[in-house]
């Protein structure tokens, strides 16, 4: 839900450096862009109406990079 790339729609990651030149050149192009966070840091935290939620980047890399084994496990 929170990331879904459907018709249309897409999710891109650039240097902070290139961020103005980007928008620009969408806006060159006609497209709809806007800036929707930074990446950085320990934590992944995404602001939503309800609230902020947050993750320890190492426990998500954990519970991604282990996924298979811990399913092998419950299987």
């Amino acid at each position: 839900m929170l990331f879904g790339e459907s018709q249309g729609r897409i999710l891109i990651s650039v240097a902070a450096i290139d961020v103005v030149k980007v928008l620009a050149q969408a806006k060159i192009l006609g497209l709809s862009a806007t800036r929707i966070g930074a990446v950085g840091g320990e934590t992944l935290q995404i602001k939503t109406a309800a609230g902020l939620l947050s993750w320890d980047l190492r426990e998500l890399h954990d519970l991604w990079w282990n996924s298979i084994a811990r399913a092998m496990r419950e299987a």
